[in-house]
């Protein structure tokens, strides 16, 4: 069996919105199935927090080499 890369955010969002839908399709019994529900949007959150951590680092990189460099003052 080939390994899998990692999981996307995608995946996650399909696999919540499935657990969602049994949940609710067994009532009060659906329940149980909360802790998984609240790790996987904790584990949402965690991807999610990254990808725009390295979004805004590539921003500012981004941003950088648009503008002109700043003049470098020593003082002695």
């Amino acid at each position: 069996m080939k390994p899998r890369g990692p999981v996307t955010i995608e995946e996650i969002d399909e696999a919540l919105a499935d657990l969602a839908a049994l949940m609710r399709a067994h009532g009060e019994q659906g329940m149980e199935y909360l802790p998984i529900f609240e790790r996987l949007e904790r584990e949402r959150e965690r991807l999610v927090d990254v990808d725009a951590r390295i979004d805004a680092a590539l921003a500012r990189r981004s941003s950088r080499r648009r503008s002109p460099p700043s003049p470098c003052r020593v003082t002695v």
